[in-house]
């Protein structure tokens, strides 16, 4: 059962109230990936008080993670990411359900692991990890949040998700199908500067929440643009 009182600052706003806090405590939702924007979508999604989190991703913690991927220490280094996140989550709060899926989302699992959420969050930088997504999305009508972070630039936007538009936006309105590996942004051949990771892991949450909360989220049909080096924030819109 949802502790009021822990929330009771958010709880506070007159959009929120225990209505919406009880729906977040209700909710079901996969992270897909816990690295940098995975780090920071699990933060936050924790502290507002989402109660049922299950975590994928078949990577180990490596020290040159550490600039940017917050739940981890050089301790962890070595170690699985689920196993680490989940752990921290626990010592956060404990009545949270946490679930770890130690793999990489691939052809083969991805129907098994993506079944019975609530809402997908991605926080990969693999162009066929969000091509699956993109696709079971309609199969399991699930809507899930795109986020892409390099060098200064980071992106989100909510797929498949109808709301009252009657249109459900995917990913592939706004990338061709046919992309490859070479042509999604990767911190490990570019380079990416910390805080843009964080500001787009926590616009994440934000979508999330207010998709959770039956509130209304505000990148469905654009794509929500951070410019980290001229701090300057803009949408392209289908």
């Amino acid at each position: 059962m949802v502790d009021f009182k822990r929330f009771e600052r958010q709880i506070k706003l007159k959009e929120i109230g225990e209505d919406v806090q009880q729906k977040w405590w209700d909710s079901r939702v996969l992270v897909v990936g816990v690295g940098g924007l995975g780090s920071g979508i699990i933060q936050g999604l924790v502290g507002a008080g989402v109660g049922k989190i299950t975590l994928m991703d078949g990577d180990r913690v490596d020290l040159n993670n550490l600039h940017r991927q917050w739940l981890f220490a050089e301790k962890d280094v070595g170690r699985p990411k689920v196993e680490v996140a989940a752990e921290w989550i626990k010592k956060h709060n404990r009545d949270i359900e946490v679930e770890v899926i130690d793999e990489f989302l691939s052809t083969a699992n991805s129907e098994r692991n993506l079944e019975g959420f609530d809402l997908w969050i991605d926080g990969t930088d693999d162009v066929e990890a969000k091509l699956l997504m993109d696709q079971w999305a309609v199969k399991l009508q699930t809507p899930w949040i795109f986020g892409a972070a390099e060098q200064w630039d980071g992106q989100v936007s909510v797929f498949n998700y109808k709301g009252n538009s009657g249109r459900s936006f995917r990913y592939v309105d706004f990338f061709s199908p046919e992309l490859n590996g070479s042509m999604v942004g990767s911190c490990q051949l570019r380079g990416i500067f910390s805080p843009v990771v964080h500001i787009i892991a926590m616009e994440q949450v934000s979508e999330a929440l207010r998709i959770l909360g039956d509130l209304s989220p505000n990148h469905v049909g654009k794509m929500f643009c951070w410019d980290g080096c001229e701090s300057r924030a803009y949408s392209v819109s289908l």
